[in-house]
C-alpha cells in the first residue's frame, strides 16, 4: 500500500535542491575518478579530430 503526503512548497523546494546537490556531488565524484584514471594513463583520451577521422566524419 502506498502512502502519499503533501509537503509545504518551501519544504518540497528544499528537498529538490538537496536531491540536485546530491546528484551534482555524484557527478563530481565520477568526473574526479575519470580524471585520476586519465592522469595515471588508465583511461584513453582521444582528440576530436581523431574521433572524427576514426568515425569517417572528417572533412
Amino acid at each position: 500500500m502506498t502512502t502519499s503526503i503533501q509537503l509545504d512548497p518551501a519544504v518540497e523546494q528544499r528537498q529538490e535542491l538537496v536531491e540536485r546537490s546530491l546528484a551534482d556531488l555524484d557527478d563530481c565524484d565520477r568526473a574526479d575518478a575519470i580524471a585520476q584514471r586519465v592522469r595515471s594513463g588508465q583511461e584513453k583520451v582521444v582528440s576530436l579530430e581523431d574521433a572524427e577521422r576514426d568515425l569517417g566524419l572528417a572533412d
